[in-house]
């Protein structure tokens, strides 16, 4: 798909184009795609948990550099969904058999490091309005297909811990987009082009996409 501008230079408008360049799904999420096939093992699950683990922490230091560079009351919060992820996260690594020692180690594939490696970029590199873009394409796109995974595992016909269901469940915490729009126009409004804004948000729609698909089988 060529990206287009934004026919006008406002939050909103980046988040229109944002929505209408995405893939749908499940097509375009492989994970999905598998689910819907009923082929979801259980390794994948704890190589799924393991990418989650792994996006935390970038999330976790990411967000405060980023809170740093461009004081916002968007980063608290996200700092806030952060944090309360981790003992969730955790709970879903000991229903799918992982222990401390194994969730403790890095992934061993490059694509789950697509998210949180991104997410590093943009908090050392994009400007205002680029980061809150790409948070916005994040939050929109991982809680969407959040939810559409829970549904794929409760209809799945292996045994799938709840704690993993319920996690997927969870929608976007409140305030989150509107922040991340927030501060996208006050990017806009300080100069920030609004056509970069959306290429590191579609940037960011990608990375999701690799992040979905490092708990496939290689």
């Amino acid at each position: 798909m060529t990206l287009s501008a934004p026919r006008h230079d406002t939050a909103r408008a980046v988040a229109e184009e944002l929505a209408s360049a995405r893939a749908p799904r499940p097509a375009g999420n492989d994970f999905l795609v598998r689910l819907g096939e009923d082929r979801v093992t259980a390794d994948d699950l704890r190589r799924l948990v393991r990418a989650e683990t792994a996006s935390a922490a970038g999330e976790l230091s990411a967000y405060a550099a980023m809170a740093v560079r461009y004081p916002h009351p968007v980063f608290p919060a996200l700092l806030d969904m952060a944090y309360r992820a981790v003992p969730r996260i955790a709970a879903c690594a000991r229903a799918t058999g992982l222990d401390a020692d194994r969730l403790a180690r890095p992934p061993t594939r490059f694509s789950a490091y697509a998210y949180p490696a991104y997410l590093s970029w943009l908090a050392l590199n994009a400007g205002r309005a680029g980061i809150g873009a790409a948070i916005y394409a994040d939050l929109d796109g991982y809680y969407a297909d959040g939810l559409l995974v829970a549904e794929g595992l409760r209809a799945s016909g292996a045994k799938v811990p709840g704690e993993l269901v319920d996690y997927y469940s969870a929608p976007v915490p409140d305030g989150l987009c509107e922040g991340s729009l927030s501060l996208l126009q006050e990017g806009l409004d300080a100069g920030d082009d609004a056509a970069d804004a959306l290429r590191l948000g579609r940037m960011m729609q990608k990375s999701l996409d690799g992040f979905w698909r490092s708990a496939l089988p290689e």
